[in-house]
């Protein structure tokens, strides 16, 4: 058991530390499809029509819920209601509508201040709004805060970010955004985010543990199980970690080993059951006449004994065939206590047995039939007087088996003519 389970144990380990690299691009696949989807919008802004808004809150009904927009200044403001909401859509089918926190878009509408678009509007916003001096202050925020380049470059770095996680004051949650920048005659005209809870990424990885049955885990300590990963876009030094959970794996090896020793010991019991009842006789526990007598012609060398149960007829016809059974039983288990292991016992026929002897001298054979013959008859059975007659002989070099067979049945014939009990030898 101890094997199995160092085995179980290594294997799982191997498992899970191949298992960290999928797993690493699974999250940077899930964030570069956001962040793919999230470009798709660019074309639609700068084509979409405007329309007249004065200054203030705004609230316009969409499909999926109420876009909010907040203007600095009054004048024509892009309307952007129908992308935001399919933008929304298709970004909640990659990540989950749960996780999903704000799509919003902030633009410099005009000289006098910034537009922003948010779907959902939260009162949270309004307030941080509200409280800015700068009539700048999220685009310039944004931009000094992410190293967004504000004029655009041909092959400059990609200025597409992704945040580290930050903790959004007035709704109590961790945030990660992932920011797309616009620009316009090269200079940045306006900037889309994606917000998404921070879970998210701890989500992934337990929905890859409970695919994949995996042990894995989001942590910021770097140690011998762990693997730091990067994603996508992000700029930052955090330091995440993927690691596997040690006492998890230790756990989950035992029930494994648990498991598979349960199943080696059914498939072991089913496979020695039917090996048992296609080998061997069930009532006698020798070997079945029609399995072993194929065998017998490759044999040389080989002494034979062949025993049959006296007045066996009588004792079915007196006593019945269940007492038969018994007296068939019993006899052969003590044949079985008086032969060698290495020795070769066949159920001949019903209450005839065929004892195969390898490497057996003449005495031998003879003090061995007689040693069968006595431990029998020794003691009732079933308050029945049991014996038995025997024949016995040895294989001459170049004989068939089948030749010694016939003469040691010659010989048992011989035995029971002479008033039964007895052993002769031919």
């Amino acid at each position: 058991m101890c094997a199995v389970f160092i085995l179980v144990f290594i294997s799982l380990c191997y498992y899970n530390f191949l298992s960290i690299n999928i797993l690493e691009r699974k999250l940077q696949t899930l964030i570069q499809t956001t962040v793919d989807v999230t470009k798709r919008f660019h074309g639609f802004y700068i084509n979409a029509d405007s329309k007249h808004y004065d200054e203030g809150v705004h609230f316009e009904k969409i499909d999926n819920g109420e876009l909010g927009i907040i203007v600095k200044s009054s004048g024509d403001i892009h309307q952007l209601n129908n992308g935001m909401s399919q933008l929304k859509n298709e970004i909640e089918e990659i990540i989950g509508s749960d996780l999903l926190w704000t799509v919003a878009v902030i633009e410099k509408a005009n000289a006098a201040g910034e537009v922003t678009h948010f779907l959902p509007l939260r009162e949270a916003y309004i307030s941080l709004d509200e409280s800015r001096h700068s009539r700048n202050s999220w685009i310039s925020r944004t931009i000094a805060g992410e190293s967004i380049d504000k004029s655009y470059r041909i092959f400059n770095e990609n200025n597409v970010r992704l945040t580290e996680p930050y903790y959004e004051k007035g709704s109590s949650e961790y945030i990660r955004s992932i920011l797309y920048p616009v620009y316009i005659d090269k200079e940045i005209q306006a900037i889309i985010i994606v917000d998404f809870k921070n879970a998210l990424i701890e989500t992934c990885i337990n929905k890859y543990n409970k695919e994949n049955h995996t042990t894995l885990a989001l942590t910021d300590v770097n140690h011998v199980f762990s693997y730091r990963f990067s994603l996508p876009h992000s700029i930052t030094k955090e330091k995440n970690y993927i690691s596997w959970n040690f006492s998890n794996i230790i756990i989950q090896a035992l029930l494994f080993t648990i498991i598979i020793i349960i199943i080696i010991n059914v498939v072991i019991s089913f496979y020695r059951k039917t090996w048992k009842d296609y080998y061997y006789d069930s009532m006698t526990g020798f070997y079945r006449r029609d399995h072993y007598e194929p065998k017998l012609n490759k044999m040389t060398h080989a002494s034979v004994i062949i025993c049959d149960i006296d007045h066996f007829k009588s004792i079915n016809d007196t006593y019945g065939h269940d007492v038969g059974d018994m007296v068939i039983h019993e006899v052969t288990k003590r044949i079985r206590k008086s032969i060698r292991d290495t020795d070769i016992a066949i159920r001949w026929g019903g209450e005839e047995f065929v004892i195969i002897l390898p490497k057996m001298k003449c005495n031998d054979l003879i003090h061995k039939s007689e040693h069968i013959r006595k431990s029998v008859s020794f003691g009732k059975i079933n308050e029945i007087s049991v014996t038995i007659s025997l024949g016995c002989t040895h294989q001459n070099p170049g004989e068939n088996i089948i030749s010694t067979l016939k003469r040691a049945d010659k010989a048992l014939y011989q035995s029971k003519s002479l008033g039964r009990n007895k052993t002769t030898f031919l």
